[in-house]
């Protein structure tokens, strides 16, 4: 993007990481019945620990992971259904029902898979769950079906090991390997996208779905969960509460009737106050940035671009325009990524820092312009 010099004072060299305003609720609820919990030193006050959670999700569409766009939904399905590989905040590689991903060449990698997970109908996880998910997946329009698009074939080596063979090589291929995994059985002989059984699939996850009512999907623990690190959470049941858009749900919070909505609306507080809730908010990979034309005389300058990101005040603009719904971030991954280097590039605002690195790199204030004299 071409941009003149009077235009860059109005812009930020920088990334803007949206956020998504608005979360959770509490961990502790007072009790006046039994004296169990957590004692606070100051009041000696006893509090109950909280082993339900009602989640109010809005405009509702399906269940299954596969066939879902709801962003609620996708959040809430990671309890139910168990991927090969997790990231955890900082992109981190955390192998889940895998164990094991080798790669033998360029486009061959065999995986291993647990033996000791069972689906909520008690079916043992197989190798055929994991080829009858990425060949699904790539017949479907899926939230998730990118990451399955350069798979060639699926070859089952046996009950827990398979070899996947991509059409070209993938970097990182692994990296795609999040999608949730669909029991074959279950499906068998089913329409996948049109089949009634879409209201109450099974998952290998900590939570199964156990009632489903009116508008009300009943989630418990799954007390056969594998994973014996996560089997004791504190949450004993979720209620996952339907409304028909976001205006009733917002009213259902307001009206303590569900104890958390997630949203990204800049102008939630307009909706739900600001009183009587506790927000959380995260970066997501959503940003807005800008890029200067390098081939001009003044941005192929590095030291001139790494001064414009001194000169310009990034938090008072986003303070102004967006009412601090934004970050500044020099980097689209710096909110939690292994790869970024913290000590690099930085979001100080210095006038003075700008000027020095201008002067250090042969720049010049003269009539009211910064010039600098190239040598030919």
């Amino acid at each position: 993007m071409r941009t003149s010099k009077s235009d860059i004072i109005k812009y930020v060299f920088a990334v803007f990481v949206i956020i998504l305003a608005v979360v959770t609720y509490f961990v502790y609820q007072k009790s006046t019945n039994k004296k169990v919990g957590v004692v606070q030193e100051k009041t000696k006050e006893t509090y109950n620990i909280v082993k339900e959670l009602r989640v109010g999700v809005a405009e509702f569409d399906s269940m299954n992971p596969l066939l879902s766009n709801n962003k609620n939904i996708q959040s809430i399905s990671k309890l139910i259904f168990d991927s090969l590989i997790t990231l955890d905040e900082n992109y981190n590689f955390n192998y889940n029902l895998a164990t094991e991903i080798s790669k033998t060449n360029n486009t061959e990698y065999i995986i291993k898979l647990k033996d000791n997970v069972s689906w909520h109908t008690g079916d043992a996880f197989t190798s055929n769950d994991v080829k009858f998910t990425i060949d699904t997946l790539k017949k479907l329009k899926s939230l998730y079906s990118e990451n399955v698009k350069n798979v060639g074939n699926v070859e089952i080596i046996d009950e827990h090991t398979l070899k996947i063979t991509l059409t070209k090589q993938i970097p990182f291929f692994e990296y795609n390997l999040t999608f949730p995994i669909m029991s074959e059985n279950y499906y068998k002989g089913e329409d996948f996208s049109k089949t009634t059984k879409n209201s109450n699939p099974p998952g290998t996850g900590m939570y199964r779905i156990d009632t489903i009512e009116k508008n009300i999907i009943k989630l418990v623990k799954n007390t056969s969960y594998w994973n014996k690190e996560k089997k004791n959470v504190i949450i004993e049941k979720i209620e996952v509460k339907l409304y028909s858009d976001m205006g009733d749900l917002y009213n259902a919070f307001k009206n303590g009737n569900v104890d958390m909505v997630d949203t990204n609306l800049q102008s939630i507080k307009n909706y739900i106050g600001t009183l009587g809730y506790t927000a959380a908010s995260y970066a997501t990979k959503e940003f807005d940035y800008m890029v200067f034309n390098c081939n001009s005389d003044a941005f192929s300058d590095k030291g001139a671009r790494k001064a414009i990101n001194y000169a310009i005040n990034k938090d008072s603009i986003i303070k102004s325009i967006y009412g601090d719904n934004y970050r500044v971030s020099t980097f689209p991954l710096d909110y939690g990524c292994w790869v970024y280097n913290s000590s690099g590039v930085k979001k100080v605002y210095s006038e003075d820092e700008a000027k020095k690195i201008l002067e250090q790199n042969g720049w010049k204030y003269s009539s009211r312009k910064l010039e600098k004299k190239y040598k030919w």
